[in-house]
């Protein structure tokens, strides 16, 4: 269970591509510039939360395999703009909307004496100064409240007043459309001052700043993949990754499932090892998630909700029973192709309100995806902890705010899971 835990301490990276992205590149347009330069600003911009070495859940695993410090201040500087680094506890980082953390690499980006630069530098910039508002308040710390805290000095992950470290709430526009509004036009302030730093960038007037609130916060205020679909077309702007969006409706006609490999060469897994992942995976993926539960240690998955009371955290048969009943709906609500409708009953918290109504299998309007990739899996996929345990850690193409971490560990001859944890991001 080692490695679970030391993985799962940081899981979250602020706004969706709505934000990072789409409202950008558009708020971009909106000042007169370019296409080419609003393009290059949203792309840098969203590049934080897309590329290997700045998102923040391939960047926390690799803080806990390596200890390496600076790679936990890589994910502050990125996502959680706040002056006093890692190692701290959450409240002496706590991350403050439109500080002057936040502020200070859009000024330095400004300040940069080549334009073309400047303009990759200041996309990259708004990334963690739009984040201060997804972020503002005190990062949660996995597992609170089901079981102990895991490593508070080094946890980023969604505040508990937002939603905490299990939900998707902090980052979505719908719950937030003033502060959008508020995002949009401080983004909005610093496009124009870069406009006249960059003057090869202008191609027209730039639209006045209070005109852009209505159509801001129409977007924000848009609750499904088809309603953010019908403003961006309004808008001349591309809906292709808008299936991708933690909002309601239904995704793609097919989804793929990788493993994130470890960031630095790990010691092979066993073969055995491979093997039950193998079958676990693609029974899962296959969608017999009750055929894929036979190879969860159900005694093993107890440690997830020792502070919890009630079945789950005992080790009575109930207790076997209803964990069996938490695995079956964690593995269901990754096969759900509707993943905001999982999002609001809870992400498969068990002290959620909604958790009960979490399906165990497909059902209504919990339709799984109609065809699922599994992963290839190799055995140097597999993170090893010291105390014999390994980790895989799964991702989705069409789930990119979501990870999958599972610990495996032996059972006389056999690989059995014994940990299971979501990651929000």
């Amino acid at each position: 269970m080692v490695v679970i835990l030391a993985l799962a301490a940081g899981s979250s990276m602020g706004w969706e591509r709505d934000v990072h992205y789409d409202l950008t590149r558009w708020l971009a347009l909106q000042a007169g510039l370019s296409e080419p330069c609003a393009d290059t600003i949203a792309r840098f911009d969203q590049s934080l939360d897309d590329r290997y070495d700045t998102a923040a859940i391939p960047q926390m695993v690799w803080v806990h395999v390596s200890a390496d410090p600076y790679a936990a201040r890589g994910v502050q500087l990125n996502h959680f703009p706040a002056l006093t680094p890692p190692p701290s506890l959450p409240p002496y980082r706590e991350v403050v909307k439109d500080s002057p953390a936040a502020q200070s690499p859009v000024r330095a980006a400004l300040d940069m004496k080549v334009q073309n630069g400047r303009v990759i530098r200041f996309g990259q910039a708004l990334h963690p100064f739009q984040d201060s508002w997804s972020h503002q308040g005190v990062s949660g710390v996995p597992f609170l409240p089901m079981a102990p805290p895991l490593n508070p000095f080094n946890s980023f992950s969604h505040p508990l007043s937002r939603g905490g470290w299990w939900s998707h709430d902090a980052d979505l526009t719908r719950l937030h459309p003033d502060e959008v509004v508020e995002v949009a036009q401080r983004t909005y302030d610093y496009i124009l001052e870069l406009r006249t730093r960059n003057p090869n960038c202008v191609v027209k007037p730039a639209a006045p700043r209070d005109s852009l609130i209505p159509a801001v916060k129409d977007y924000a205020m848009r609750e499904t993949k088809s309603s953010k679909s019908q403003w961006l077309k309004e808008h001349g702007l591309s809906q292709d990754k808008v299936p991708t969006l933690t909002v309601r409706g239904h995704g793609a006609e097919q989804m793929t499932v990788t493993a994130a490999r470890p960031p630095a060469p790990e010691t092979p897994a066993p073969a055995g090892l491979v093997a039950s992942a193998k079958q676990f995976s693609d029974a899962w993926f296959s969608k017999n998630t009750i055929s894929a539960a036979e190879l969860v240690d159900l005694s093993r998955l107890r440690s997830q909700f020792t502070e919890m009371k009630g079945p789950l955290s005992t080790e009575t048969g109930e207790g076997s029973s209803a964990r069996r009943d938490w695995a079956l709906r964690f593995m269901a609500m990754y096969l759900v192709d509707d993943h905001a409708a999982v999002n609001e009953l809870g992400h498969g918290n068990p002290m959620a309100p909604g958790y009960e109504k979490l399906p165990l299998k497909e059902a209504g309007d919990f339709q799984f995806w109609k065809k699922i990739n599994p992963p290839a899996l190799i055995a140097d996929d597999f993170i090893r902890s010291d105390d014999g345990t390994y980790a895989l850690v799964f991702v989705f193409d069409q789930m990119p705010h979501d990870a999958v971490i599972l610990t495996w560990s032996q059972r006389g001859d056999t690989w059995v899971v014994s940990g299971m944890l979501g990651m929000v991001d």
